[in-house]
């Protein structure tokens, strides 16, 4: 076993741990394909640093791409590395990992942009779009943008140098006209 996709089934925030499914049966002979067995305690990949971390919800369903460690990952995950292995198991469904982002046409987000970097939820109804005009944020009907050109909220300017005309002033706080 060196890669497949697959889901979730089930996460653990705690441990930052999953079961999966593999996504792909195998073939049994004579025609017939067998479902693997589901796949408990896989590490799953959040992109990042050792500072920093992108994180996100794993609810069941969530696709992605299984892989497999060419050797046993025990040790290493207990304290790191460089380790040696536990045995000299290879490719073995104990020794998987979690990679979520990889999707099937049944979970492609409509809409997607092809440029700069973002977040999107699957409807693609909440959107926050970072490229080199500036910063998005959608939600809904409503878009608030940051450009070099300013503040704006659905096209209408609301930054610093927003001006409303035909205002008159009132009165200070002592009940006097300003």
């Amino acid at each position: 076993m060196i890669g497949l996709p697959g889901q979730i089934v089930a996460y653990d925030d705690s441990l930052q741990r999953a079961v999966v499914e593999c996504g792909i049966q195998r073939h049994v002979g004579k025609g017939e394909y067998k479902t693997l067995p589901k796949i408990s305690h896989v590490p799953v990949q959040f992109s990042g640093s050792t500072d920093w971390t992108v994180f996100h919800e794993l609810p069941a369903g969530t696709e992605g791409f299984i892989h497999f460690s060419q050797r046993a990952v025990d040790y290493w995950l207990e304290q790191g590395g460089p380790v040696q292995p536990l045995d000299a198991r290879m490719f073995n469904a104990s020794d998987a990992f979690f990679a979520p982002g990889y999707r099937s046409m049944k979970t492609v987000i409509p809409g997607l942009p092809t440029d700069g970097i973002g977040m999107s939820n699957a409807s693609g109804t909440v959107r926050l779009h970072l490229n080199d005009e500036g910063i998005e944020l959608k939600v809904g009907g409503q878009r608030l943008s940051l450009s070099s050109d300013g503040l704006r909220h659905n096209g209408v300017n609301i930054g610093s140098d927003h001006r409303h005309g035909g205002v008159r002033s009132g009165p200070d706080k002592s009940g006097t006209p300003e």
